[in-house]
């Protein structure tokens, strides 16, 4: 699957080591996360001299050509939100992924058109990102 990964970037993020592991973890399945540029700070540190509207084309050309999105929202996101937002209006599976007992926007925890995951560590973010991904994959007419 083609799978977009939003993380935060202005907003600042945590677990740079966990995002490595998803990175691996996804590939290992198969997977191509069009956004795995996110995973790498050497990039995102290079990604701030792309200017804001060619990241934009490019990110929204890379979402509107994925087949899932998966997120993490444990540290608010203007950014993501809007990815999150704009993936649903496009009718993709959406995963969010947030930290157990760190509190989430109303917004993405009632939302039923996404799956909420919480997880409390790595191991389990990965374990429920797979699981996501399995179920979508028997869920396909060719599945």
């Amino acid at each position: 699957m083609k799978v977009y990964f939003a993380l935060p970037v202005v907003a600042g993020r945590t677990g740079a080591v966990f995002f490595l592991e998803m990175l691996t973890s996804l590939e290992e399945k198969g997977h191509q996360v069009l956004t795995e540029h996110l995973f790498h700070l050497d990039s995102l540190i290079a990604e701030r001299r792309v200017p804001r509207s060619q990241v934009f084309a490019r990110d929204i050309h890379w979402l509107e050509g994925s087949d899932v999105l998966i997120a993490e929202v444990t540290v608010p996101s203007t950014g993501v939100g809007c990815e999150v937002a704009h993936a649903i209006s496009l009718g993709k599976p959406v995963l969010c992924l947030a930290e157990a007992g760190v509190p989430v926007s109303a917004m993405i925890e009632g939302n039923p058109a996404l799956t909420l995951s919480r997880y409390r560590d790595s191991v389990e973010a990965i374990k429920g990102v797979a699981e996501w991904l399995e179920r979508l994959v028997a869920a396909e007419p060719n599945g």
